[in-house]
This record gives C-alpha cells, sequence and structure tokens, in this order.
C-alpha cells in the first residue's frame, strides 16, 4: 500500500471535526478544508483549487459535490488527490458549500496556465507571512501540518499525538519532492531543526491520572496561525502557534482538570526554551492545574 493511500486513509479516520450547527460553514471550512484550499490560489502554497473554482463547479449542484466530497476522483495529474470527506455529515458539506458561495461572491472563475513547479516555494513579501500546510513530513505521522509564524520560524505538529513534533529555523518547507512524487514522497524542513520533542511520547502534555491518548478536535485559524484542538480524558486542551518577539511560541490552554500537568521538553542542548508558569526540571516543565489553565512556550535556536 503506497503512502499516499495509507495517509488519505488515516487523516479520513483520525482527523474527525467538532459536531456544529448549521450556519458554521465558515469555522467548518476552516477545520477540514483551509489546509488545501484558499478563496483565491495567488501566491498561495496549497494543493487543491481554489474556492473560486470550487463555486464554479459545484454552486449549482449540491448533489455532484457530495458525491465530490465523499468519493473524490483525480483531476490533476500533477496534484495530490483529495482524501475523502465522507467522515463528514452532508449537511456539514453543504454549510461549507453555502460559506464558498459567501467568500467568491462577485469573484469570476479564471482557470490558470500552466502548472507551477512548486506551489509550497514563495518569495517576497507572501513568504514572510504566517501561514500553515497539511502535508506529509519526515519524522512524523502523515496527519501533520507545518506552521511558519514569519517564514523563517516553523514547527510541525502531529495530529495524531497532538503535539509539536520539531521545530526549525530559516525556513519553512521544501515541498518539491513531494509535489513531484505525488504524495508519495516526503517534504522537509527549509533550515536547521533546532528542537525535537521526545520521541516515545504518546501525547505533549502528560496529566496525572490519565492514560488515554488524545483526541484530535480539529483548528481555528487566526492571523493565518491555527489554535489545535484537543481532549486528553477529562480535559480540554487548546494549543495556538503564536509569534513572540519574533519567536516562536505555544500558549496552551488546559480546562477542565484538577490533576497536575506535565510537558516533557527532552533534549534541550539546542534550544532555549522560556515557559510563563510552572517548574523546569532536567527537561520536565511541572505545572500545577491552576498554572496549567493558561501558560506559554516560547522555543529559540541557541
Amino acid at each position: 500500500m503506497s503512502l499516499k493511500i495509507t495517509s488519505a486513509v488515516l487523516i479520513a479516520v483520525l482527523i474527525t471535526p467538532l459536531s456544529l450547527s448549521a450556519g458554521n460553514g465558515e469555522q467548518l471550512y476552516k477545520m477540514n478544508c483551509a489546509a488545501c484550499h484558499q478563496v483565491e490560489n495567488r501566491q498561495q502554497p496549497v494543493v487543491g483549487p481554489s474556492l473560486v473554482e470550487v463555486n464554479h463547479l459545484y454552486a449549482k449542484k449540491p448533489k455532484k459535490y457530495l458525491e465530490w466530497c465523499k468519493e473524490p476522483g483525480k483531476k490533476r495529474k500533477d496534484a495530490i488527490q483529495m482524501p475523502s470527506m465522507a467522515h463528514i455529515p452532508d449537511e456539514d458539506l453543504l454549510d461549507i458549500l453555502e460559506y464558498i458561495k459567501t467568500a467568491t461572491k462577485g469573484k469570476k472563475f479564471k482557470p490558470e496556465k500552466g502548472v507551477k513547479p512548486d506551489p509550497y516555494k514563495l518569495t517576497g513579501e507572501a513568504a514572510k507571512k504566517p501561514r500553515m500546510q497539511r502535508i506529509f513530513m519526515k519524522d512524523t505521522s502523515p496527519a501533520s501540518i507545518a506552521v511558519t509564524i514569519d517564514g523563517q520560524q516553523s514547527l510541525c505538529w502531529d495530529t495524531v499525538s497532538c503535539r509539536m513534533r520539531y521545530a526549525w529555523s530559516g525556513g519553512f518547507i521544501d515541498g518539491y519532492a513531494y509535489w513531484k512524487g505525488n504524495g508519495n514522497d516526503l517534504a522537509t524542513p527549509v533550515g536547521e531543526i533546532y528542537y525535537r520533542a521526545p520521541g516515545e511520547l504518546r501525547a505533549g502534555l502528560v496529566i496525572a491520572g490519565t492514560e488515554t491518548a488524545p483526541k484530535y478536535q480539529g483548528y481555528s485559524v487566526a492571523g493565518g496561525l491555527p489554535t489545535f484542538l484537543y481532549q486528553l480524558g477529562p480535559a480540554k486542551v487548546k494549543e495556538t502557534i503564536l509569534s513572540k518577539d519574533g519567536k516562536l511560541a505555544i500558549r496552551i490552554q488546559v480546562e477542565g482538570s484538577s490533576a497536575e500537568v506535565r510537558y516533557p521538553l527532552g533534549d534541550l542542548a539546542k534550544t532555549d526554551v522560556t515557559h510563563s508558569a510552572g517548574k523546569l526540571d532536567k527537561g520536565m516543565l511541572v505545572l500545577t492545574a491552576s498554572e496549567a489553565k493558561d501558560f506559554t512556550l516560547t522555543f529559540n535556536a541557541k
């Protein structure tokens, strides 16, 4: 079985969206579609067609739209095939379509000429903006998301173990091999990896008395940067990627737990880490339940 097929299955099974009521098409789009589809693909590192094109194809064909979402084919020989969205209820998929109509109102579809050799490579001001990309990366699960705060400070966040896997400085991602291999190769970080989370962990956070694995619940986006949501035992956790004085930071909020919380940081030989709460001892940040409600970690290469 190829990596592409395995990853599509994993993403469909493991990335289950939050259940939202009707009228939340924009939020559903951000949680399930934004990593691969933008309103207009102008200097955007995306792998799917723009919302303008989707609207052009399906605005008046909701049944065809639902069929495609559940059993997507392959239209572009040089693009990655979309994984099935059959795990999303029809009413939510139709809410997304309504949002697409609203977001693209007044915009006319113009077919793109030619194919970019590497859609992930940006230049100029576009390369300095915060952005995220769901893509297959090395040393992490297939269901991972690359994030950069400024085109220089970047990280890989794993939606299976719900934690940052590693951070690097010097650029974002080189996706050419991934693109050229039609999903059968891996993207690589551009620059030098200065931090790696301990590899044996089941989750980034350890809550005393909790043995269950984390359950990923999607993400929201503000200013180009995500807030990842997941459940860990009785606790609801938010991890927001931030830029703090030009450095990579993660704001973590733990709700619904009265137990001690630990954040294993591991080897910090190449990393300066500051923390807004808790005590750091030999690579382990220990927080009380009260401190864990809202704390921030800042990472920087030594």
